[in-house]
């Protein structure tokens, strides 16, 4: 064959495989690219912002409404300060002063211990009401119990959280329970799992699921379901809203 013509037909072949060798290293910029813009967005996937009028789809409750003094929150915005999540919400609940208390074992069928073998007790306010779903979140808005502690297996776990969160809420006046679920398949499959429930006056029952880095809010539970729902997620003292699922698949529910 001819030199000239070997070259002729070599730089084309050059060119193309050079292209190909681009374009992949492209497609892997991007795909990591991807991975890193999610990891940093949320701790659960698919981040998804919020406002009043958006929270029905989320939270599997009606429309929320605001009375005339209420400022909706923005839909341009990804995280909120606690007096625009307050202002759209309603002011924080009042401690109550002076109520008589009840300490009851945590239980329904079976005592839930705590890691150390013993029992776990919740305690009950006397005046403390059902919430509705705007008083709820004002309450989540300004309470810290989730960065209380770490989760630790072993030494802190969901009950631990489920207890501290129940006794908080009832000392602002909020009517609180707790919820024990089964997990029938997904990363946590066959274990039980204790969140919160708050019987909301406009919404019905709302679960909240301590998480180190805010709460997943849960409109229902449905046995047979996935475990998923709302992240109320607090960063640099902001609040954002991301939709959050774990993988787990719900079985029986049982509340305390």
């Amino acid at each position: 064959m001819d030199n000239n013509y070997r070259n002729k037909l070599i730089s084309p072949m050059v060119i193309i495989f050079l292209v190909v060798i681009l374009l992949a290293a492209f497609l892997v910029i991007l795909q990591l690219s991807v991975s890193i813009a999610a990891n940093n967005s949320s701790d659960k996937p698919a981040s998804i912002s919020f406002s009043p009028s958006t929270a029905s789809t989320l939270f599997s409750m009606p429309v929320l409404t605001t009375s005339t003094e209420r400022i909706p929150l923005d839909n341009n915005k990804i995280w909120y300060t606690e007096d625009e999540i307050l202002n759209a919400f309603g002011p924080a609940p009042s401690a109550i002063s002076g109520a008589t208390t009840q300490v009851l074992l945590a239980k329904n069928g079976i005592v839930f211990p705590y890691p150390n073998g013993t029992q776990a007790y919740c305690t009950e306010f006397a005046g403390a009401q059902d919430p509705t779903t705007e008083e709820l979140i004002a309450f989540l808005a300004t309470d810290d119990t989730y960065r209380q502690h770490d989760l630790v297996p072993g030494k802190f776990v969901c009950v631990n959280f489920a207890v501290l969160l129940n006794d908080r809420a009832e000392s602002r006046g909020i009517k609180a329970y707790m919820a024990s679920i089964m997990f029938t398949s997904g990363p946590e499959s066959g274990t039980n799992h204790m969140i919160n429930a708050f019987n909301t006056t406009d919404a019905g029952w709302v679960y909240v699921d301590a998480m180190d880095t805010g709460w997943i809010l849960i409109g229902r539970l449905v046995p047979g379901e996935k475990y998923m729902g709302t992240l109320m997620k607090n960063q640099d003292g902001k609040w954002g809203f991301f939709l959050a699922e774990t993988g787990n698949v719900i079985g029986d529910v049982e509340i305390i």
